[in-house]
This record gives structure tokens, sequence and C-alpha cells, in this order.
């Protein structure tokens, strides 16, 4: 086997000015490019899994499955837009937002905090639009499997202090549920 030379790169150091606080998955993209442009043949990162909270280490996963939501761009979402982009954040949310991106580390808690919040707001948006008026692409969600297998919209009963939230397929009065950060999942553009 030929040798190979590769970059290897925490997903979260790979910060650009319009990221919120944190690496972000289309980060990537020219970072690829550009490696690919040095010579290097592959990158690698480490895990991209959601992590427990109180965590920041990236082998304290919660799921083996799930990636760490504060790793998406939440700029890039249909819904974020429709709900306002940043305006539909608090003016607290969006100085924060200021800062995360003018601090050179980390500050998981906060990013994880805003994301949430962002994300709340592009559901939110995903439901007043789509849900309410029961659009193609609100139906192509409540029939996804993850909508509506048990161990997506339920909690065991066996254990009372699990702390894991749902995303199911109806909540109160008809609304979808959606816990943002935990297994949240709503339809976007392109193959799944």
């Amino acid at each position: 086997m030929p040798r190979q030379a590769g970059v290897l790169l925490p997903l979260f150091s790979l910060r650009s000015a319009a990221d919120w606080g944190v690496g972000e998955i289309p980060d990537l993209v020219p970072f690829a490019r550009w490696s690919a442009g040095a010579g290097f043949g592959m990158v690698l990162m480490l895990p991209v899994n959601e992590a427990s909270r109180g965590q920041h280490s990236p082998y304290g996963a919660l799921s083996a499955f799930a990636i760490d939501p504060v790793y998406l761009s939440v700029d890039a979402l249909d819904d974020f837009a429709a709900a306002g982009g940043h305006d539909a954040l608090s003016a607290e949310d969006r100085r924060l937002l200021e800062e995360l991106r003018a601090t050179p580390a980390v500050r998981w808690d906060a990013v994880r905090g805003l994301k949430a919040r962002a994300l709340e707001a592009a559901f939110e948006a995903f439901v007043r639009l789509e849900w309410r008026v029961k659009s193609q692409r609100a139906a192509s969600w409540s029939a996804s499997p993850a909508s509506s297998r048990p161990g997506w919209t339920t909690t065991p009963s066996s254990s009372p202090s699990t702390t894991s939230s749902w995303a199911g397929r109806a909540g109160p009065a008809g609304r979808p549920r959606c816990a943002i950060g935990r297994r949240a999942r709503w339809p976007t553009p392109g193959p799944a």
C-alpha cells in the first residue's frame, strides 16, 4: 500500500467568520478542498457525536449515532431563515453570537444554549408554516420512521431518571413534539 498523508483536525477548531462559536459541518468543504490542493489524501476528525450534558470531550458521547447539533450550521437552515434568521434571536442572543464569533476558545455551554434557542425558533417556523397547513413536507416528517418508532418517541417507564428528550409525531393539540438537541429531526432539503 502506498503511503498517504492526511490532516487530523477537530471539527470544533475549524472556525470561520460566519460560525456560531464552533466549527460547523459546512466548514469542512473549503478545508477539504484546501487539504486536497495541499496534497493530503484524507481529512480525519475527532468524533462529532452528541456529547453528554456537562461533557465537552468528543469521547463523552450521549449517542453513538447522533451528530451533535452544535456542529449544525443554523444559518443554512431554511426554517431558520423562515423564522426571521438572526432577527428571530433576542437582542441578548445576537450579542452573544458576536461574542462567540470573536472568542478563540469554544464556549460549549453558551454555543449549545444559543443554537438550541435558534433551532427551536426554526422548528416553530416549521410548525407554523408547514405542520399547521398540512404541507407535503409536514406529511413526510409525520410518516418518517423516526417520528413513529417507540424508541424515538417514548422514554422507558422502567427508567424514570432518564434525561433524554423525545422527538415525536404529535404532542398536545396535534402539535409535533421536537426536543432540540436530542434526536431532533424534521425535514430538510436534500437526501435523508
